[in-house]
């Protein structure tokens, strides 16, 4: 349950689509700038600000 909570949350604040959640890595992850790198449809990669929660 914590895991899908954390999901959703994913989801909701970053906006992204459901391909750009599966393709996430650890090195996607930029805990010092609350920051997450995004690689969506068509190639697009992109940096979204996360909360730090």
């Amino acid at each position: 349950m914590p895991l899908d909570a954390l999901i959703l949350r994913l989801l909701i604040e970053t906006a992204c689509r459901r391909g750009g959640l599966i393709r996430l890595t650890v090195k996607d992850l930029n805990i010092a700038d609350c920051l997450v790198r995004l690689h969506e449809k068509g190639g697009t990669v992109r940096w979204q600000p996360i909360s730090p929660t």
